[in-house]
């Protein structure tokens, strides 16, 4: 586990046919981790995500503003339900990237892409 990081997974209730597979393949490659899970419905089953609730009757950008005010971690690794884990996680690139984040002011955000993650 990553200390104040966080995963979040935007998805949205209509995306519901795959939650199964992304959150095993989530689970499975990239255990132990603070999930929040923003959308307009979710079926907890799992207690270990926190879901947090946006009216889909507002616009993308007001939902997501919205529900960021919930987090507490400083670091968040932000994820769609479409994209699907297929091995394990570099641990040590995402600790890299944090550590990158929090010793240059200049940065506020990186992109992480398959290539830059090997």
């Amino acid at each position: 586990m990553i200390d104040n990081f966080c995963i979040i997974v935007n998805t949205n209730s209509s995306c519901s046919d795959i939650w199964e597979m992304f959150f095993y393949q989530l689970e499975k490659f990239f255990p132990g981790q603070k999930v929040y899970v923003f959308s307009d419905y979710f079926d907890n089953k799992n207690k270990n995500y926190q879901f947090v609730n946006y009216d889909k009757n507002l616009d993308f950008r007001t939902q997501y503003l919205n529900c960021i005010e919930t987090v507490q971690e400083k670091y968040c690794l932000n994820m769609n339900d479409d994209y699907i884990l297929y091995d394990i996680v570099n641990f040590e690139k995402i600790c890299e990237l944090k550590k990158t984040l929090e010793n240059d002011n200049e940065i506020s955000f990186v992109r992480v892409d398959r290539k830059s993650t090997r």
